[in-house]
């Protein structure tokens, strides 16, 4: 190995031969856990904005109220299934986790 620094994805420089970061602790550093997180509330937001500017533009077009409530019925069943399919990702990320080598 050489003495090079690297940097590990936070733009801190450290000797190859010091504390070692895996590839995961470089790619995902642990404050990004909480960076996410911390962007739930305006991507929650930004879905709402989304979903009502849809109703909108159904009932502008389509012209009944009964038509927004069938696009919030769609902008729903959405989620849902955008849910479901997380949930299955990390159930089966997490079976691969548990799984044994070789």
């Amino acid at each position: 190995m050489s003495d090079r620094s690297h940097k590990n994805g936070r733009g801190e420089g450290e000797d190859i031969h010091g504390r070692m970061h895996t590839l995961c602790d470089d790619v995902c550093p642990q404050e990004a856990v909480r960076h996410d997180s911390e962007k739930v509330p305006a991507r929650v937001e930004s879905n709402m904005e989304k979903a009502k500017a849809n109703m909108s533009a159904c009932i502008q077009h389509l012209g009944s109220e009964e038509e927004g409530q069938k696009c919030l019925s769609r902008t729903i069943k959405h989620f849902m299934r955008e849910k479901s399919i997380a949930e299955k990702t990390v159930r089966t990320l997490q079976e691969l986790s548990n799984a044994e080598p070789g």
